[in-house]
Parts: C-alpha cells; sequence; structure tokens
C-alpha cells in the first residue's frame, strides 16, 4: 500500500499491524527517516527492512521511501545489488527449503517516471538479481510506478499487458516494461483508482501466474491514501516459513528468592575448614560451586512462555484475530462481496476491541514509571533501538543464517583486532624508557572482611549473569554473609599472585555502530564479566588508585576522579578563546589510535608497572590477570567456541581503565607541546605565529607516532585530523602529514561529543544539538501520542531530549540571543504538548512560556545553563572538581579599598564579546551574581539549591 507518510500515526500503524494479518507488508511512500525506528511499528514478530530516501537516491529531503516487513518465522535477508542505493527500491530475498521468492518494493516518484538514467540503475540491479537465481526461484516487484498515462489490457493467462492505442509510454517507460517483460515478469493488479487509473504495480514471474493473485484489500491498513487502493496480494505456494518449536525458557526468579534463609545457610558453613590447604583456583571455583548451589536452593525458577502478540491481548482478542485470518484467507480465495462483508464485520470487532485493550495498555504503562520503572524504561529503550540481529549476517564473503554460525561469524571479527605479537627485551626497554622511576607503592594488598563490604557498596546490582551464572544481586543481598569468606578467597589470590581461571572466562555481545546491519565488521562488542571478578577489580582498584593516582598526568581526564569531559573541554576552550582574543592562531591535531584498549601490549604494560612501583606479590596477581583470558560470543542462548585475549585491557572490567591510564601516561613525557587526553582521545595544540610554529606541532606529532609504534599502539592516520582556530581573515594552514599522509584539515570537529568550528562561536554545536533534540522530541510524541499523564512526559522529556541540549553547556552556553530561543524553542515545543489536555479557554492566548513551565516544576534551560556555571566554580573551589590548570585562573578579587560591592572573583578584562564570555571567565561571572549564598561547609545538592533560588 501507498501510506502517504507514516510519521503522524506510528502508533496507528503499530496497532493495525500487531494482529498479524499478514505475512508480508509492503508500504510506498513511507516518508521515514533515522529518527523513527522499526520497532515504533512493528514488534518482533516482523523483521522489518527499509530503504528510506535519502540524499542518494533523491533530491529531495523529505517524502519517499519504501518498507518490506517480512513475518520472523520466514528466513528473510536484504539484497545490496549493484545501483541499488541510487533509487527508491528495496530488495530482499525470503528463502524456502526448496526455493526462493526475491521481493522488490520500488517508488518512482510522478516527476522521475520518465528518468531514463533512474530506470537505468533499477534496471541494473534487477539483472544482478537475475543472475542470482535459481531454476525455482521468482521474482514478485511491487510499487507505486506512477504510469498514470498506461491503459492496461487483460490477456488470456491472466496477466496484464499496457495497450498501445489507448497509452501514452515514454521511451524510458518502454525501457523499464521491456526489460521486466525479458526477465519473465508479468503485471497482474488490475485494481483502478478513483480516477480509473493504475498507479501502483505488481510484477511476478511467469511461473507465479496461476498461485499468485493480486485484489483490492477488504480494508486499508489505517487510512485510505487518494489514488492509491490497498492491494491484496495472495501467493499459493510461497516460501514456507520454518518451524520453530516453542521452547519454555527456565530461569531463577530472584525477585522471590529467600536471601534470609541463604544467609543463615552461608553463615552456617565452616569457611575456614572448606579453604584449609586450597589453592587460589580451588578456592575459587569451591566458592563459585557454593554459592551456584545456594542459588539453587533458596531462589524458585520460573518459566519465560512466549509474550502474547500483541502483549495487551487477551482470550477474545486472539479469538477474534483467528476468525479475522480465516475470514480473510476466505475472501482471497474467492472474493465475493460477502466474504468482504463478513471479513469487514470481524475486522470492525477486532480493530475495536483491539483499541480499547491497546488504551488499557497505555494506562497501564505511564502507571508502571512510578510502580516499576526499570520496566517502564525497559519498553521505552525497546520503542527507541531496534534490537536483535538481522537473520542473516555477512563478513563480506560468506552469508550465514543460523544463528551458532553467525556467533562464530562474530567470533572471528572481535579475536582479529587483538595482537599476539612477542616483543622481546630491547623494545620493552625502549617502551619504557620514559616512565619514571617510583618508589614500591603498591607491593602489598591484603583484604579484610570491611574491604569487601566497601566494594559491595559499589557494586551494581543486577539478575544478569556473567560465565559463572552468579549475579551481583545474590553478592549484594548476601554481603554480612560472604564478606569473611570473600576476603579469604581473594587474600590467598593475592599472596599467591595468581587470579582464579574460573573468573578469566567473558562473554561477549555484538552491539550494532553504523553501517548496514548484516556486516559484522560494523558491530562492536561488549563483555559480560562474572560478578564476583568485578567485586576482586573494585578491592584492587581501589588500592591501586591510592598509590598511583597522583603520578597519571593532568592532562588525562579519562576515567579520573573528579574529572570529566567537561574539564578537558573547558581546558581547552578557555586557552584558545584567551589566544584568539589576543589575535592568535591556534592548530589542533586529534589523533585516533585503533581500538586502543585492545591492543595493549601485557609484556609492556607489566614492564611499565614494575617502573611505578607496583612489585612482588601484586605485579605477579596483575601478569595472572592479563593473561591466559578467553572470550565467548554468545547470541541468545547460542554461544561461540571460545577465543583467546592475547593482548588489551579486560572488556567491560573495573581495573582495566585504570591500567589503560597507567600504559598510556608516558606520552606526557615526551610531548613538550600543549596536550589533553580523555583515555585514548589525545589532541596536541600550539599557538601558531609563523612556519617556525608549525615544524614544532609536525615534530611532536612524529614524536607521537613514535611512541606509538614503540608501544604497539595502531595509529589510525585516515581518522587523524587538524583544524586552526582563528579569527583572523588569513589563518596559516600547514599541511602536517604522518608516514607521506596529509592529515585531513576540518573547518569543525566534533571533540568529545561537542562540535568545535574554526572560530569556535559553537553555532555548528547548536544547530547538531536542536537538530538531534528535535529527533528525540519527535520520538516523545509520536511514543507518547496517547499518553495523558504530565508526569510520565515530563520524565520523558528529562530523561531523552533535555540532556542533549544541557550537554558540557559549560563548555558552549551561547550569548546570543537568537541562539538561546533556538535551543529554548525545543522545550517551548514539548510544553505545548505536555499541557494539551488542559483544555485551556482560548488556546491561542496562553499564559506566558515561564507560567507555563513552572506548572510542571521545569526551568527555563537558560537558567539551568546558568546553575551549571555556578555550580562549576563551586565544584572547583570546594575540590569536587580537580584541575590545577583551570582552578589556577580563578582568581579572588581582593579590591584596593573597601566597597558596598564588589565581585567575589575577578573578572579579566576584555576587548570582545567572545572574549567576555570565554567558558571559564562567564563562569566566574554567574557566580559573582550568586556568591552571597554559597558555603564552603554545605554539600554540593545544598549549594545547587541556592543557587537555583537565585538564578531560576
Amino acid at each position: 500500500q501507498n501510506i502517504g507518510g507514516i510519521n503522524c500515526s506510528v502508533a496507528d500503524y503499530r496497532l493495525a499491524c500487531s494482529d498479524a494479518a499478514y505475512d508480508i507488508y509492503a508500504f510506498t511512500e513511507t516518508w521515514l527517516s533515522d529518527n523513527t525506528v522499526s520497532s515504533q511499528l512493528f514488534d518482533n514478530s516482523f523483521t522489518v527492512h527499509r530503504h528510506d530516501r535519502s540524499a542518494s537516491n533523491s533530491s529531495k529531503s523529505s517524502g519517499g521511501g519504501v518498507l518490506l516487513a517480512v513475518r520472523s518465522s520466514h528466513t528473510s535477508r536484504m539484497l545490496y545489488p549493484p545501483e541499488h542505493s541510487s533509487a527508491e527500491q528495496l530488495w530482499v530475498a525470503v528463502s524456502g527449503s526448496d526455493k526462493t521468492t526475491f521481493f522488490c518494493v520500488a517508488y518512482f516518484p510522478p516527476d522521475l517516471v520518465n528518468d531514463r538514467s533512474l530506470i537505468d540503475k533499477h534496471l541494473l540491479s534487477l539483472d544482478w538479481i537475475v543472475a542470482q537465481m535459481n531454476a525455482n526461484d521468482n521474482i514478485i516487484i511491487l510499487g507505486d510506478f506512477n504510469l498514470r498515462a498506461i491503459t492496461w489490457l487483460r490477456d488470456s493467462s491472466g496477466t496484464y499487458f499496457p495497450d498501445a492505442s489507448r497509452s501514452s509510454i515514454s521511451s524510458a517507460s518502454l525501457t523499464l516494461l521491456d526489460a521486466y517483460s525479458t526477465a519473465g515478469l508479468r503485471q497482474i493488479n488490475s485494481v483502478h483508482n478513483d480516477n480509473n487509473r493504475i498507479l501502483d504495480l505488481c510484477f511476478i514471474s511467469e511461473d507465479l501466474r496461476t498461485d499468485c493473485s493480486a485484489t483490492r484489500a477488504p480494508s486499508p491498513l489505517v487510512k485510505d491514501i487518494q489514488h492509491h487502493p490497498p492491494l491484496l496480494v495472495a501467493l499459493n505456494n510461497g516460501p514456507r516459513p520454518r518451524f520453530v518449536e516453542p521452547m519454555d525458557r527456565v530461569s531463577y526468579d530472584f525477585g522471590r528468592g529467600d536471601f534470609d534463609s541463604m544467609n543463615e545457610f552461608l553463615q552456617n558453613l565452616d569457611w575456614a575448614g572448606i579453604f584449609h590447604g586450597s589453592d587460589c583456583n580451588h578456592a575459587a571455583s569451591t566458592m563459585s560451586n557454593i554459592l551456584l548451589y545456594s542459588i539453587d536452593q533458596y531462589v524458585p525458577k520460573k518459566y519465560h512462555r512466549a509474550p502474547a502478540s500483541p502483549v495487551w491481548s487477551n482470550s477474545e482478542l486472539r479469538h477474534l484475530k483467528s476468525a479475522k485470518r480465516a475470514a480473510l484467507k476466505k475472501h482471497s480465495k474467492y472474493r465475493t462481496d460477502s466474504t468482504r462483508a463478513a471479513y469487514s464485520r470481524i475486522n470492525e470487532q477486532y480493530s475495536r476491541l483491539n483499541n480499547q485493550l491497546y488504551l488499557a495498555h497505555l494506562v497501564e504503562t505511564q502507571n508502571r514509571l512510578r510502580s516499576d520503572p526499570r520496566s517502564f524504561w525497559r519498553y521505552v529503550n525497546d520503542q527507541r533501538k531496534q534490537s536483535g540481529l538481522p537473520t542473516t549476517m555477512t563478513n563480506g564473503v560468506l552469508e550465514i543464517n543460523s544463528t551458532p554460525e553467525i556467533a562464530e561469524l562474530f567470533r572471528s571479527q572481535f579475536s582479529s583486532v587483538f595482537s599476539n605479537e612477542v616483543v622481546d627485551n630491547s623494545d620493552i626497554a625502549a617502551a619504557v624508557q620514559n616512565v619514571p622511576h617510583v618508589s614500591s607503592t603498591a607491593s602489598q594488598l591484603t583484604v579484610t572482611p570491611d574491604t569487601v563490604l566497601s566494594a559491595l557498596v559499589s557494586l551494581k546490582s543486577s539478575t544478569g549473569c556473567g560465565p559463572d551464572n552468579i549475579p551481583s544481586l545474590v553478592l549484594k543481598r548476601c554481603a554480612s554473609a560472604l564478606a569473611a569468606p570473600l576476603a579469604t578467597v581473594f587474600d590467598i589470590s593475592l599472596l599467591t599472585g595468581v587470579f582464579p581461571d574460573c573468573w578469566k572466562d567473558s562473554f561477549v555481545f555484538p552491539i550494532h555502530k553504523k553501517g548496514c546491519k548484516q556486516t559484522v565488521s560494523n558491530y562492536r562488542g561488549i563483555a559480560a564479566l562474572s560478578a564476583t571478578s568485578k567485586l576482586f577489580e573494585i578491592v584492587v582498584l581501589e588500592h591501586l588508585t591510592q598509590s598511583l593516582s597522583q603520578h597519571i598526568s593532568p592532562n588525562q581526564h579519562g576515567f579520573m576522579a573528579k574529572r570529566s569531559t567537561s574539564t578537558n573541554l573547558v581546558t581547552f576552550t578557555s586557552f584558545i578563546t584567551q589566544e584568539i582574543e589576543k589575535g592568535h592562531q591556534v592548530d589542533a591535531i586529534y589523533t585516533d589510535l585503533s581500538a586502543a584498549f585492545d591492543k595493549m601490549n601485557h609484556e609492556i604494560a607489566l614492564a611499565k608497572f614494575d617502573k611505578l612501583g607496583i612489585k612482588n606479590n601484586v605485579l605477579a596477581w596483575l601478569r595472572s590477570y592479563l593473561v591466559g583470558r578467553t572470550m565467548s560470543v554468545k547470541i541468545g542462548d547460542h554461544e561461540s567456541s571460545p577465543f583467546a585475549v592475547t593482548s588489551g585491557v579486560p572488556q567491560g572490567s573495573h581495573l582495566g581503565p585504570f591500567l589503560f591510564l597507567l600504559y598510556m601516561n608516558d606520552v606526557n613525557s615526551i610531548l613538550e607541546c600543549f596536550n589533553l587526553s580523555y583515555a585514548d582521545d589525545l589532541k596536541l595544540y600550539y599557538v601558531i605565529h609563523g612556519h617556525r610554529d608549525t615544524s614544532y606541532l609536525q615534530q611532536q606529532l612524529e614524536a607521537f607516532a613514535d611512541w606509538c609504534r614503540l608501544n604497539r599502539m595502531v595509529l589510525n592516520v585516515t581518522k587523524c585530523s587538524v583544524i586552526s582556530f582563528g579569527r583572523k581573515r588569513s589563518l596559516l594552514h600547514h599541511d602536517y602529514c604522518l608516514d607521506d599522509t596529509y592529515l585531513k584539515r576540518q573547518t569543525t570537529v566534533k571533540d568529545l561529543g561537542v562540535m568545535m568550528d574554526a572560530k569556535l562561536d559553537f553555532k555548528d554545536h547548536v544547530a547538531y544539538i536542536v537538530s538531534k533534540a528535535s529527533s528525540q522530541l519527535g520520538f516523545v510524541f509520536r511514543f507518547a501520542k496517547k499518553f495523558k499523564d504530565v508526569y510520565c512526559l515530563k520524565s520523558l522529556y528529562c530523561s531523552l531530549v533535555r540532556p542533549i541540549l544541557e550537554y558540557c553547556s559549560v563548555v558552549w552556553a551561547p550569548f546570543y540571543q537568537n541562539e538561546i530561543l533556538r535551543i529554548e524553542a525545543i522545550q517551548r515545543k514539548f510544553i505545548r504538548f505536555a499541557l494539551r489536555h488542559l483544555g485551556w479557554q482560548d488556546p491561542y492566548n496562553l499564559p506566558s512560556y515561564e507560567s507555563r513551565c513552572k506548572l510542571i516544576r521545569l526551568e527555563l534551560l537558560q537558567s539551568r545553563r546558568s546553575v551549571a556555571k555556578a555550580c562549576f566554580i563551586a565544584d572547583l573551589l570546594q575540590g569536587d572538581v580537580s584541575c590545577a590548570s583551570l582552578l589556577e585562573q580563578v582568581g579572588i578579587h581582593v579590591p584596593s579599598r573597601s566597597l558596598r560591592f564588589h565581585n567575589f572573583l575577578y573578572i579579566r578584562p576584555a576587548r570582545t564579546n567572545y572574549g567576555q564570555n570565554e567558558p571559564l571567565q562567564s563562569m566566574c561571572r554567574v557566580f559573582n551574581q550568586c556568591y552571597d549564598v554559597f558555603d564552603f561547609s554545605v554539600s554540593r545538592v545544598v549549594n545547587k539549591n541556592r543557587f537555583k533560588n537565585v538564578l531560576c
């Protein structure tokens, strides 16, 4: 069906498609974009394939787009023939046991239907499909062709051909129809629209003539679209769905676990006798076995049955669904007025009840925000993100459609990022030559029960399990009983310098990054470790950070307490703005390391740890912790064969990021220019007065490249870039290069999530966040279209939309009114939406925007940015932000004589607007407005509330 745009009726189409009366849905003119994910339209009982309108297939920015949704019981995969992206077309192969049907959904806009180049691109794709076909395979092409000047005649076989005497056919259309005939395709649709024309066509392989028919659907899914009656295509001998025997999944119901009895059982065990004479591995495995036994004894099991589809259905709705499918099947066979009337009657009953149950489901969903918030947000995220993997995956060579084989395909991909290079002693010595010698500070560590109890507070409570099948929830609920035995196991491990083998395994789950979802290289892995292992890491991390944090460079802002992306960017932008104010130019080089966390060489790392003062048993323990690890890819209930992790820090670990910082730390010993890091993201920058300065920055870049080679880090030159900041009419543009490759010169870069332009006026960033927030607000509008709970709507806005508009706002906060209002407009739209049910007497004469915000206790975004600025300075003064380079720029104003009113902080004079609004100076200026309520002796929350009272 041509549906004439779906964005305003997402919930209606989801409701209409939820009955699964059809095995395949083909839509044209969807008008969809990346802002709407397929899970908002169909649940997981369908595999959805889409090709939205984009710059590659249309000169227009909106409209168009095609979609094909295939019931998940059929094996379907999207195909990518030549020129597939140059037209609004979609090719999908639906496979059966003995044959494959190739479906195409196409849309040819009225103004391009005679475009020969567009037709040629579509036919190039068709030729490629024909070349892939086997003898039993067939093709079905559906779509809106807009061939309005053609009159179709029926031939003796029941298919239709153009009536040459009554039709006006362009040369492009003739080329298209001739190519279809050559491919053995016949047109079978004879349903005319209200203008007595046929715009939506259905071409099928000749072998399907007796098995396939196209008739007017008994009713549209949601609404009638002018000139486009909905079609029902019946295929009697198509690909058969695969039969999957329904299986009940069994798991532990930790919510009903008897943890009091479990604690009593664990406390009464003779742990000293159990661990007597045990080595580390035996003690750890024994501990795990006892915990697994406890879980089995004191936690009941629950059976997970396949959820109803749709989730709001009941027995009456399921009965009507069966009756509706039977009526549809009967109408497809006989096509009489009586069968149509019977189907329409049942469909009306079904739709009425389905809508009632859906509205009740929405009320229940809104109520879950208060009663079961985790369940509510899980439901929201299911609608926001497309979960699951395509049924077919490829690595560019192989195409796999069975889950166990797909897991092995990911195993091959994920294992390829690790390095197994053996480094000789001379290379290790060269790599660690710049690491400072530190006296032994972390050579011994003793674990006590209190240490374990403290670490358990930091461990996140979850029922999810790693490879040991023990969730962190059990460790936390049984903390008093487990603190002493866990301390014993941890102590044995540290004293012997051996990390238990049973805690070295981990699962890795594929998470899509970007690009084609069927390509395994477009995924990254997220690891799941054993909960007991993560608890142990928290204990060790606390000891190492106390001993070694002071040796981490102040230029490193990643994974460091009291530092963040904000401190990194404020340091950077304040420096650059001050230099621009002086009329100078600053060149910044952004570097990119490929899979840096996975490339860390273990032997070099251990040598660095040794020089940093980690000695004896702790160093031996770290060696055991890093080496001998394995991973398995897990997809659903299927696991791949394990593979060795030969380099890098353990993914998903607590300890890994800090070890990586220690590994990277000595890079600051070889860099003399300004530099800032956030974990592996490093930028070099320098004030440019002439060619001597650009040569110096080039030398520093080469020094960093040499460091990467020595330390077995892979510098991805193609992703490195340079930008020149300045407001002079002509900037000195130097071509920086590495390995005979010039770095890309940018006018805008994305730095830790903030768009930096060459003039540092952040106009690009404001445009970026407004666009991104508008997209999320659109999701909220579609998702919550029928929600009436203002509290629920506010939670959605504050969680999904507002954070986009406020991330690192202390860095880029606008000071011109047009940009301030542009950002505020997003919240204005939300306020109108949230309060639409209040029934204003005069909708065109509403209370002021500020008054409407107060109705649901929302502060203005501009006011919230001011509070964030004041809080940043307060945190800096109180030591909650640890950044000496920023603190030294915050000066206390001491007037030469006593005045009634004076600023608490000194404001540096500036000659330009952007100089006056340099981030740190702007924050100091806001802090001066409310310093009277600031108190060093109270908590951050109290100070923040006081700032709100003054600034909001």
